[in-house]
């Protein structure tokens, strides 16, 4: 099987020369209507500090020591956040930043963590967003169906920029994210 890529440029996966659709992009119908009214300077500042603080995560979950004064100041309150998460929790992480595929439903996407805790298996994506919108339910459902064991609970680590952070259990939206993916790949077949 030809291995999957991901081009960073334009956020695209492959398939050798096929590209296929991410998660993100197929929760787009739920997701444009949320972020519509955001002044797109605010949105790439929003996922420019996302983007921050998921590396940062991953360096602290691999063990690196990371010295606040040579991180964006926007960055640090969301990272004490998750420094506390795993103090408290203290999650055995089995896997970070994964790439996942669905090779029958056809898509791609990256998997925050994947790990125990409080004893149970659990898909987590880590959100620095003031507020979960629906789709993130549905979006670890995703993830978790083409990257984890279908008996792993889900959650949202949603980081705070004032170092606090709130763990919070997700359902499975497994009939919304067929339907999704069928509209998507209805939509591509007519264009």
């Amino acid at each position: 099987m030809t291995e999957i890529t991901f081009n960073a440029q334009d956020h695209t996966y492959w398939r050798g020369p096929e590209r296929i659709p991410s998660v993100s992009e197929i929760l787009r119908p739920l997701t444009d209507s949320y972020l519509a009214g955001i002044p797109e300077a605010i949105l790439n500042r929003k996922r420019d500090i996302g983007i921050a603080v998921h590396r940062a995560c991953e360096l602290v979950d691999q063990g690196y020591d990371l010295d606040p004064d040579t991180i964006d100041p926007d960055v640090n309150g969301y990272l004490e956040g998750y420094r506390r998460f795993l103090v408290d929790m203290k999650p055995q992480w089995t896997q970070i930043e994964t790439m996942v595929f669905d090779p029958v439903r056809w898509y791609a996407g990256r998997l925050d963590r994947v790990g125990i805790i409080s004893g149970v298996p659990t898909v987590v994506d880590l959100k620095t967003s003031v507020q979960l919108g629906g789709a993130v339910a549905i979006q670890l459902t995703a993830y978790a169906e083409a990257g984890a064991d279908e008996l792993h609970a889900l959650a949202a680590l949603q980081l705070l920029p004032k170092g606090e952070y709130k763990l919070v259990p997700l359902p499975r939206e497994s009939h919304v994210w067929d339907a999704l993916v069928t509209v998507h790949q209805f939509k591509e077949r007519t264009k």
